[in-house]
């Protein structure tokens, strides 16, 4: 199946997820560690509830613990996330907050300071905010709706706290909050990108941009400081068609989630 979302924790392992809410861990060599599949979903009246199996997002906090973002089947207006210990042995859930309409975009990022932020929101409506809850799922604020306009993927800088959503249109930018939802600054992105993700390194303090390009299919990684000066950027030279997400090793390693011709999904890493 068509894996949806990679990420590395500190021990240099990657978890990804694969088709059927299969959770699959990886060594930093690619090597096979374990999978475990998502438990049911019990609501708070006693209802196990289906989930899709696309997409799954999924985050880490400095824990190690494990977040999985999923949506109930047949509602676009009910999203879920689990959090795992980093053994798996016991877990925990919580709704994500309901907006009273259908919402497509659903992204997912944890802070040191343990919080979970959401972004989420609506093409069609230009409506897009960012939720932010504790870690057992209380909800503490929301921010963004007045100034993103169509956001693409949210990371959190390990060092401040600050929260980058990054943008495609009306301009290719990222947008630099504070944790409580201050809009502090933004900056333009370099070249032409298709669907951009991103990503915060927290060793270099450097953020990653990563996208396909949109004429040729390449990928395209951009790095920049946490203050949006432009450093470098490379294209990868692989027939992609779709990125579903990106994360960076404290080694530095970009794992890079992407879509190929043949409807494959594969880890890339960098």
């Amino acid at each position: 199946g068509v894996q949806t979302c990679a990420l590395p924790i500190s021990s240099g392992q990657y978890i990804v997820a694969d088709s059927d809410l299969i959770i699959k861990v990886f060594d930093n060599n690619g090597k096979f560690v374990k999978s475990f599949r998502l438990p049911p979903l019990i609501d708070d009246n006693g209802t196990e509830l289906s989930i899709d199996s696309w997409p799954v997002h999924l985050a880490t906090d400095m824990n190690d613990d494990i977040y999985a973002l999923v949506k109930e089947k047949n509602c676009k207006d009910s999203h879920w996330i689990f959090k795992f210990n980093k053994t798996v042995e016991k877990h925990l859930r919580f709704r994500v907050r309901e907006m009273g309409f259908d919402f497509y975009l659903c992204k997912l990022s944890v802070s040191d300071s343990g919080k979970v932020l959401v972004l989420k929101g609506d093409w069609r409506k230009e409506y897009y905010i960012v939720d932010v809850y504790e870690t057992d799922g209380r909800f503490v604020c929301s921010f963004g709706e007045q100034i993103l306009r169509s956001p693409r993927d949210i990371t959190v800088t390990a060092s401040d706290g600050r929260v980058m959503v990054v943008e495609l249109f009306p301009s290719r930018c990222v947008h630099i909050f504070s944790e409580n939802g201050d809009h502090l600054s933004k900056f333009d992105l370099q070249d032409s990108l298709h669907h951009p993700n991103i990503a915060f390194h927290k060793e270099s303090q450097q953020v990653i941009v990563a996208s396909t390009d949109s004429t040729e299919n390449l990928l395209h990684v951009g790095i920049y400081t946490k203050d949006g000066k432009f450093l470098r950027s490379t294209l990868i030279h692989k027939e992609i068609f779709g990125l579903h997400g990106i994360a960076v090793t404290t080694e530095g390693r970009i794992a890079a989630v992407a879509k190929f011709k043949d409807n494959t999904g594969k880890v890339i890493i960098i």
